[in-house]
């Protein structure tokens, strides 16, 4: 059973998986990097793993996008 406050985690990580959505780079994709993941947990008191995993569990009904695994690259 999930508790309220996960689902709010969910709730956030959703929220900002939406804002990026609105601003495509100039190819019209969307990418989202781990960093920036980390860096939206932090901005709202969120683990940075928990919201890792939130972003990976969600994949990618919450976005329909597609996910592509992590990239060792700094890109």
């Amino acid at each position: 059973m999930t508790s309220e406050p996960e689902r709010q985690h969910v709730r956030q990580m959703i929220g900002f998986l939406q804002d990026r959505m609105r601003s495509p780079d100039d190819t019209g994709e969307v990418i989202v990097r781990r960093q920036e993941v980390e860096e939206f947990a932090r901005s709202v008191g969120m683990d940075e793993a928990e919201a890792w995993e939130i972003f990976r569990a969600l994949k990618p009904s919450a976005w329909q996008g597609q996910y592509m695994d992590e990239s060792r690259s700094e890109e």
